[in-house]
């Protein structure tokens, strides 16, 4: 069963990306930070990231850098967060993340959809 780590600061909307990435029958993986992240994704090799940009210490674009600079390079990282910007978006992408959420503005089907779609890859 692919697993999913879902990296958020905010305790009230890990729980909900897990109830959502659950619904589609993946296992998760949570971290609260940047550091968390990094340290679970060495650990566990989740197949898939769902990374929130805004975090104290270690913002998303850090840790996706940082993944980045992981041996084979890091699972696919799809960035959330609750700013519509599209600098940020654009920013995210460039950076090499393969999609991008803005939380509370996006369909549960279609982040399940998206991870159907990446994970049966």
């Amino acid at each position: 069963m692919p697993v999913v780590l879902i990296v958020d600061d905010v305790k009230d909307v890990r729980d909900l990306l897990v109830r959502i990435v659950k619904l589609g029958g993946y296992s998760t993986l949570t971290a609260t930070n940047g550091r968390e992240a990094l340290a679970a994704v060495t650990a566990h090799d989740p197949d898939l990231v769902l990374l929130d940009i805004s975090m104290p210490d270690m913002d998303g674009f850090e840790v996706l850098q940082a993944l980045n600079a992981i041996g084979d390079g890091p699972p696919p990282v799809y960035m959330m967060t609750a700013m519509t910007d599209e600098a940020m978006r654009d920013r995210a992408l460039g950076l090499g993340a393969e999609g991008y959420f803005v939380k509370g503005d996006f369909d549960i089907d279609v982040l399940l959809d998206t991870l159907a779609d990446r994970l049966a890859m």
